[in-house]
């Protein structure tokens, strides 16, 4: 192990990890991977941090054994050196178990982001592209078509038929290539049977 225990931790949660997945199929497979690299980098980073607590539990207890006594009753030099180099490691612990919190942290965020990424990118599949100049034929067909259902009415349930008759040729002469047109020449060819003279 190298001297920074940071490194080693984030070293051994890359091996941890693996290299990233190439062409996992599908949405399920990509958030399987993705929470079983997290429960891998959880597992190992609370087995570094308890290692790292172990360890230097064990240094403090092993030099403790080890002190030599004063005579004189009170704690000797090396005791003194003893509960400083304890006090230096729990200083030490704390340091790298708040890095260590801050690395699984970032990590988090990581993997929230990825999956963010993955979310956002099967919604763009599933939502077809919007072609703009399809649309604007599909509203120009259903503003005809409007003109044509209200002559109906005028003409159905007002009785108002001069009226009607304008609408249908408003339609015609507007939309004269759009299926609404089709359906206003058909609408003047029965009123004009029903009339029995020409429009």
């Amino acid at each position: 192990m190298s001297q920074d225990p940071l490194q080693d931790l984030l070293r051994l949660a890359d091996q941890a990890a693996g290299p990233p997945p190439e062409g996992e199929s599908g949405l399920a497979g990509r958030v399987l991977a993705t929470r079983r690299r997290q429960r891998r980098v959880r597992t190992i980073g609370g087995t570094l941090a308890a290692l790292v607590v172990t360890v230097g539990v064990a240094a403090m207890l092993g030099r403790s054994d080890q002190e030599p006594l004063n005579v004189e009753g009170g704690p000797s030099p090396a005791a003194v050196d003893n509960q400083s180099e304890v006090e230096r490691l729990r200083a030490e612990v704390e340091v790298l178990r708040s890095r260590a919190d801050r690395a699984m942290a970032l990590a988090r965020r990581l993997v929230e982001m990825r999956e963010g990424r993955v979310r956002l990118a099967a919604l763009k599949e599933k939502i077809p592209a919007r072609n703009p100049l399809e649309h604007a034929r599909r509203e120009v067909d259903r503003a005809a078509m409007i003109i044509v259902l209200q002559a109906d009415r005028m003409y159905h349930q007002c009785g108002l038929t001069e009226p009607a008759l304008e609408s249908y040729h408003q339609v015609i002469e507007l939309f004269p290539d759009r299926p609404a047109a089709n359906i206003a020449r058909a609408r003047l060819d029965q009123l004009q049977t029903q009339r029995g003279d020409s429009l």
